[in-house]
């Protein structure tokens, strides 16, 4: 780890300095609180060893800067005129432990022991944290078309609030990716996520109470303190549409009441609430019936636009679930031909991105190669016609008799084919 150690007793600081580097530590000293702060400015510490009576700056002046440069390093409070209140307001402010001198150096070790631990677990936390933000990175929302050129933008100035936002889209838009987006670039992205669905709304707008699936028990008496305490957030509502309305009414008071505006800016710093909405033909009654609650607390308001409204991003996005294949399961590279590419642009893709990935996913086990062809797309729909396996959403139109005759016609254009 690296220490720092702050005393105005010269005797003191070379005592700890010895100990300290003989536990295999770097170590810095400081003689004094304002050289202490300077030095933390240029260089990173993970725990602090702070005299707390010194001449200039004291302790508790110092503790408060710390803290409010770096949540994450640690501080002990050492001092030979300790007292219960002293004590108190020290841990109060952020410390981690509090030692009167002369040292017991058994238990300062053991103390340092445990504060390592504490650095390494975050550490690890944190590299788990950079793993689950790399499939969720803004990078990886595409957005070759201007609509979702636009929106990008929106989301990259949106990221770091924490304003209610409300996602709305048509199924297999990508809404929960996007909402994962939200959460994973923003200034919470090392903590969980909390998803409620629909179902899980109503048991806890009717019962008052239920156990997530993660384990996590929540109580309306407690929401939203509960999960927040667990390490939650954000708190992403799904399927609102299929709320009843008395449910939808319940959770609008209960998120005014619980979570207004200014709460934002106060005691729920950094907590991020999003609802998702799809369904669109439902989205109007959603409107009229809650305008004055549930769909006016939502400040923020993002419209995903379906598949078909951005054509420029389907062979885009194709690409990258064969690389994410690929990425997973190794083998070779998948290359997509250029009928089929004009193929995924002309389809209406009614199942949206869901429907593009399960069409992917079923193209990369049937391909005998590594170039994806018409007849690929061919053998996936009859593929499912001997197996009545309509996939999540409606198939039933790829490579219809017209759009075969389509891809063939844009196979002549470019080639120069006769007819």
């Amino acid at each position: 780890m690296n220490i720092l150690i702050v005393d105005d007793d010269p005797g003191v600081r070379q005592l700890l300095a010895d100990f300290i580097i003989e536990l295999n530590h770097r170590v810095e000293v400081s003689p004094s609180g304002q050289d202490a702060l300077e030095e933390f400015e240029r260089e990173n510490y993970d725990l602090v060893f702070l005299d707390l009576q010194m001449p200039g700056m004291d302790g508790f002046e110092v503790l408060k800067s710390l803290k409010e440069q770096s949540n994450e390093c640690e501080v002990i409070i050492i001092t030979a005129f300790g007292s219960v209140n002293s004590a108190i307001q020290a841990l109060n402010m952020g410390a981690y432990a509090y030692i009167n001198k002369p040292f017991d150096l058994l238990e300062l070790e053991r103390i340092i022991i445990r504060v390592r631990e504490l650095v390494d677990l975050r550490q690890a936390y944190r590299l788990l944290a950079n793993e689950r933000l790399r499939s969720f990175h803004l990078d990886n929302l595409v957005a070759v078309s201007p609509v979702m050129r636009s929106l990008k933008k929106r989301i990259s100035a949106l990221k770091d609030s924490n304003i209610p936002t409300l996602i709305i889209g048509e199924t297999g838009t990508g809404k929960r990716f996007l909402s994962r987006i939200l959460h994973f670039n923003g200034v919470g992205k090392e903590s969980l996520i909390l998803q409620l669905n629909a179902e899980d709304i109503e048991l806890l707008m009717v019962k008052g109470s239920f156990t997530h699936s993660d384990g996590i028990h929540l109580t309306l008496r407690e929401f939203p303190d509960d999960f927040i305490r667990q390490g939650y957030g954000s708190l992403i509502l799904n399927g609102l549409q299929r709320l009843s309305f008395q449910s939808m009414d319940r959770l609008a008071s209960l998120l005014a009441e619980r979570l207004p505006e200014a709460a934002y800016t106060t005691k729920y710093r950094g907590f991020k609430l999003m609802g998702i909405l799809g369904s669109p033909n439902k989205v109007d009654n959603f409107k009229i019936l809650l305008s004055e609650t549930l769909w006016d607390y939502f400040l923020d308001k993002i419209e995903l636009p379906p598949l078909r409204q951005r054509a420029e991003c389907i062979v885009p996005l194709a690409q990258l679930f064969f690389q994410s294949i690929v990425s997973m399961k190794g083998g070779r590279n998948f290359y997509i031909s250029q009928p089929v590419r004009e193929f995924l642009r002309l389809y209406d893709w009614p199942g949206n991105i869901a429907e593009l990935r399960v069409v992917v996913d079923r193209l990369a086990v049937i391909c005998p190669s590594g170039l994806i062809s018409a007849k690929d797309l061919q053998t996936v729909q009859k593929d499912y016609i001997d197996n009545s396996e309509p996939p999540i959403t409606d198939l039933s139109g790829l490579l219809t008799q017209a759009e075969k005759q389509l891809i063939n016609k844009t196979f002549r254009m470019k080639f120069n084919e006769p007819g």
